[in-house]
Protein backbone atom coordinates (compact mmCIF):
# COMPACT_ATOMS: atom_id res chain seq x y z
CA UNK A 1 0.00 0.00 0.00
CA UNK A 2 1.02 3.45 -0.62
CA UNK A 3 -0.26 6.38 1.48
CA UNK A 4 0.19 10.06 0.71
CA UNK A 5 0.03 12.11 3.49
CA UNK A 6 0.00 16.37 2.95
CA UNK A 7 3.64 15.79 4.16
CA UNK A 8 5.12 12.44 3.43
CA UNK A 9 4.74 8.72 1.36
CA UNK A 10 4.80 5.94 3.13
CA UNK A 11 5.29 2.34 1.81
CA UNK A 12 2.59 -0.27 3.76
CA UNK A 13 3.47 -4.07 3.59
CA UNK A 14 1.59 -6.43 5.58
CA UNK A 15 3.08 -9.29 7.45
CA UNK A 16 2.10 -12.32 8.46
CA UNK A 17 2.12 -11.89 11.99
CA UNK A 18 -0.19 -8.37 12.60
CA UNK A 19 2.63 -6.00 11.95
CA UNK A 20 3.96 -3.98 8.70
CA UNK A 21 6.94 -3.11 6.60
CA UNK A 22 7.20 0.54 6.82
CA UNK A 23 9.15 2.97 4.42
CA UNK A 24 9.47 6.47 4.21
CA UNK A 25 7.86 9.34 5.79
CA UNK A 26 8.87 10.06 9.25
CA UNK A 27 10.78 6.55 9.78
CA UNK A 28 12.83 8.16 6.70
CA UNK A 29 14.01 10.96 8.23
CA UNK A 30 14.45 9.06 11.49
CA UNK A 31 16.96 6.90 9.39
CA UNK A 32 14.47 3.94 10.01
CA UNK A 33 13.74 2.97 7.01
CA UNK A 34 12.40 0.08 6.30
CA UNK A 35 10.86 -0.72 10.20
CA UNK A 36 8.57 -3.69 11.40
CA UNK A 37 6.13 -1.80 13.12
CA UNK A 38 1.96 -2.18 14.52
CA UNK A 39 -0.71 -0.10 13.13
CA UNK A 40 -2.80 1.44 15.99
CA UNK A 41 -5.13 2.84 13.12
CA UNK A 42 -6.68 6.14 12.19
CA UNK A 43 -7.84 9.41 13.68
CA UNK A 44 -9.28 12.47 13.14
CA UNK A 45 -6.29 14.11 15.24
CA UNK A 46 -7.84 13.46 18.56
CA UNK A 47 -7.58 11.10 20.99
CA UNK A 48 -10.69 8.73 19.36
CA UNK A 49 -8.72 5.92 17.09
CA UNK A 50 -10.59 3.92 14.61
CA UNK A 51 -8.28 0.64 14.93
CA UNK A 52 -10.01 -1.09 12.04
CA UNK A 53 -9.23 1.22 9.23
CA UNK A 54 -5.50 0.82 8.09
CA UNK A 55 -6.13 4.06 5.82
CA UNK A 56 -8.95 7.19 5.05
CA UNK A 57 -8.85 9.99 3.42
CA UNK A 58 -8.75 13.13 5.84
CA UNK A 59 -7.86 10.74 8.43
CA UNK A 60 -4.44 10.61 10.71
CA UNK A 61 -2.67 7.06 10.69
CA UNK A 62 -1.35 6.29 13.68
CA UNK A 63 1.75 3.68 13.83
CA UNK A 64 2.26 1.05 16.94
CA UNK A 65 5.05 3.74 18.43
CA UNK A 66 2.24 6.84 18.71
CA UNK A 67 3.94 8.37 15.53
CA UNK A 68 0.67 10.29 13.99
CA UNK A 69 1.25 10.95 10.30
CA UNK A 70 -0.60 14.71 8.98
CA UNK A 71 -3.92 14.35 6.93
CA UNK A 72 -4.04 11.37 4.63
CA UNK A 73 -4.43 12.58 1.09
CA UNK A 74 -4.53 9.22 -1.26
CA UNK A 75 -4.03 5.93 -0.93
CA UNK A 76 -3.08 2.57 -3.55
CA UNK A 77 -3.88 -0.88 -2.24
CA UNK A 78 -1.01 -2.47 -4.31
CA UNK A 79 -2.64 -6.50 -4.23
CA UNK A 80 0.41 -9.27 -4.28
CA UNK A 81 -0.84 -12.93 -5.01
CA UNK A 82 -3.30 -14.13 -2.98
CA UNK A 83 -1.48 -16.75 -0.79
CA UNK A 84 0.40 -13.72 0.02
CA UNK A 85 -2.48 -11.40 1.21
CA UNK A 86 -2.51 -11.30 5.32
CA UNK A 87 -5.07 -9.17 7.33
CA UNK A 88 -7.03 -7.72 4.48
CA UNK A 89 -10.85 -8.27 3.67
CA UNK A 90 -12.74 -6.29 0.98
CA UNK A 91 -15.15 -3.41 2.05
CA UNK A 92 -17.92 -2.24 0.28
CA UNK A 93 -17.87 1.63 -0.74
CA UNK A 94 -20.52 2.14 1.97
CA UNK A 95 -18.99 0.33 4.82
CA UNK A 96 -15.73 2.69 4.81
CA UNK A 97 -18.11 5.95 3.82
CA UNK A 98 -19.74 4.64 7.29
CA UNK A 99 -16.84 4.02 8.82
CA UNK A 100 -15.36 7.83 7.91
CA UNK A 101 -18.69 9.76 8.19
CA UNK A 102 -20.67 7.33 10.53
CA UNK A 103 -24.18 6.32 9.84
CA UNK A 104 -26.22 9.61 9.73
CA UNK A 105 -24.70 11.58 6.77
CA UNK A 106 -26.29 13.86 5.00
CA UNK A 107 -26.60 13.68 1.45
CA UNK A 108 -27.05 16.67 -1.11
CA UNK A 109 -30.06 18.59 -1.10
CA UNK A 110 -31.71 16.57 1.74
Amino acid sequence: MLITTENSIYSIRVLEDSTYSIRGGWFDRQGMSPVRISIAGCTWGGSVIRSDILAACGLHLEFGNRVVTSRIRDFQVIRERVDQIVGFRAASSAELLSCCYGSRRQTLGG
